[in-house]
This record gives structure tokens, C-alpha cells and sequence, in this order.
């Protein structure tokens, strides 16, 4: 065995196949596979190589087996083979807590790893609009193009329209009517939100985080809170805010210091910690009660705002 490794180590790939064709031991049928990858990125031989001996290496090291072969299966970018082999897995012998943990986490490894291969693709415009247009792609793939569409090119806004008008995750729609926006649509649409119906026309509305009041809100949290890590958690808080209830304003008028308070101290319950806000109550005659009011509300509605999830 010694005398195999040492090959392995001295990056004989092609010697230490030769010499361990025959040999189905199922550590050596590991290093195989590991050899064909190092030697020429050859993902098809070891692949057969693992799927032609998978019952001695499932029983030798089950997740090692499965780790390796769904890899392989993402190297090749051989998805649908990868759900067959998820599937495969499942009807193994229990072998641990620890391989069934592996086993339920498999299908989302596979649809991440199959929406960043269709990421690092270049998509022409024909197909980014068939996805667009096909209602039985999932929500991910849906999103991804549509932050490839090209907000100056109009002949993509019926299909934009009608995701934006329909039943998808609501990180989609508002997506969709960010691009309306962008797109410069100019007709009223019914626009459902939680709850709520708002009738709007995209080409009428200032899209958010764009404009003096926005950066002065970011300005203004940075000066109260007087602590870098709260203004950070706050801004982010206030952007998740605004996309969740958009296109509601997040305050009713120009005062937007109950908004700003609200957050702050949201954000510092985020972060198990606290922020000296009196001077700022003072100056803008602010009413503790109001404020952690405001702060529920925020708090309620980013909770129930399920993201979007494999």
C-alpha cells in the first residue's frame, strides 16, 4: 500500500492507475478517482470509478462516497443525474446521524450548485426571456434573470409585468417592478404586497435608496447612533424595511425621525446590546412609547416577510 501512495505523492497518476486496475479495495478505488481528477481533470473516469464500486465504497466511508460523487456530478454539470443520485442515497442502509444530516442537505447542495453554474453563464436575450417566461421555474432561477435583464431593452416588459402581477415569492415581484421602473413602464398596474393592493404606475415611482432623503436617513443614523456596528446593522435593517413594504413609503412624511429611532433601537436589540438615543428624543420631542411602537411593527413585519429559500 506504501508503495502506491508514494507514488500518488510523487504525482505518478498514470503509473499508480496502471497498477491499481484490478484492485477494488475501497480505499484505493478513493484514491483512484482522486488520481484521474489530479492527473488530467478527467470527472468522468473517476466518477464511473466511484459509481461502479459504490456499494464498498457507501459501506467503507458513506460520505465521503456521496461528497465525492455529487462533486463530480457538479464538475460535469450533470444535475438531473445528481437528483437521481440523491435519490439513490436515500435508499441505503442507515449508517449514521451524521450520513443523515448528509442525506436531507443533498437536494439543496444540488439546486445551489446548479443556480451557480446557470449564474456564470453568459445567457443571450432569447433565453433569459424563455425562463422569464416559463411559470415552472423556480423562484431562484426567476430572480437570477431577471437581474439580467437590460432595463434599456422594452421588449421585455410584458414578460416583467406579468411576474411582477403574479402569485411569486414577493422578493420577485418587487424585483420585477423595480425593473418596470427602470424599464419606464407607463401603465397602471394592480400590485399586490402582503395585504395590500397598490394601483400604481411604475414609471411614476422614485425608485428607493436613490435621492437626498435616502442618503440623509443613512446620515442621520450614522450621527445618532454614534457606533459603527449599530449604524451598519441599522442601514441594514432600514434597506430589508423598505424593499419588504415597497412601494409603500417607510414614513408617511419628511420627519423621519421616529423611522430612524425606531431602527436604531432595533438595531441594537439585533445585536443584544444598547443605544443612547436620549439626546436625540430631546431634540426631535420623541415619545419612547411611539418609538418602541414603531420598532414592533418593523420588527413584526421583517419577521413576516418569509425569505426566499431553496
Amino acid at each position: 500500500m506504501q508503495e502506491l501512495l508514494d507514488l500518488l505523492k510523487a504525482g505518478e497518476f498514470e503509473l499508480f492507475l496502471e497498477k491499481t486496475k484490478e484492485n477494488k479495495n475501497p480505499s484505493i478505488i478513493f484514491y483512484r478517482a482522486e488520481a484521474y481528477i489530479r492527473w488530467k481533470q478527467d470527472f468522468r473516469h473517476a466518477l464511473e470509478e466511484l459509481l461502479d464500486n459504490l456499494d464498498s465504497i457507501y459501506q467503507y466511508n458513506a460520505n465521503r462516497a456521496m461528497d465525492m460523487i455529487l462533486e463530480l456530478r457538479f464538475a460535469l454539470e450533470e444535475f438531473e443525474e445528481a437528483y437521481l443520485d440523491a435519490e439513490r442515497f436515500q435508499n441505503f442502509p442507515y449508517v449514521s446521524q451524521e450520513v443523515e444530516e448528509n442525506l436531507r442537505e443533498q437536494r439543496k447542495r444540488i439546486r445551489a450548485a446548479e443556480r451557480l453554474c446557470y449564474a456564470k453563464k453568459e445567457k443571450t436575450g432569447d433565453e433569459i426571456k424563455s425562463v422569464l417566461g416559463d411559470s415552472s421555474k423556480d423562484d431562484f432561477t426567476v430572480l437570477e434573470s431577471l437581474g439580467r435583464v437590460d432595463p434599456a431593452d422594452k421588449s421585455y416588459i410584458p414578460l416583467v409585468r406579468d411576474i411582477a402581477l403574479s402569485e411569486r415569492h414577493n422578493s420577485v415581484r418587487t424585483y420585477a417592478l423595480l425593473l418596470l421602473i427602470s424599464l419606464g413602464y407607463d401603465e397602471v398596474i394592480p400590485f399586490k404586497k402582503h395585504d395590500k393592493t397598490f394601483v400604481v404606475r411604475p414609471s411614476l415611482i422614485t425608485p428607493p435608496f436613490t435621492g437626498n432623503r435616502y442618503a440623509s436617513i443613512v446620515k442621520e443614523m450614522e450621527t445618532a447612533s454614534k457606533d459603527p456596528s449599530i449604524s451598519n446593522t441599522a442601514k441594514s435593517i432600514y434597506s430589508n424595511y423598505v424593499l419588504s413594504i415597497f412601494p409603500e413609503e417607510p414614513s408617511v412624511d419628511e420627519d423621519d425621525s421616529l423611522l430612524i429611532a425606531s431602527i436604531l433601537k432595533l438595531a441594537a436589540k439585533y445585536l443584544g446590546s444598547e443605544v443612547d438615543l436620549d439626546d436625540y428624543f430631546i431634540e426631535h420631542a420623541l415619545d419612547p412609547y411611539e418609538v418602541k411602537e414603531k420598532a414592533d411593527e418593523i420588527d413584526k413585519i421583517l419577521l413576516a416577510d418569509e425569505p426566499l429559500t431553496y
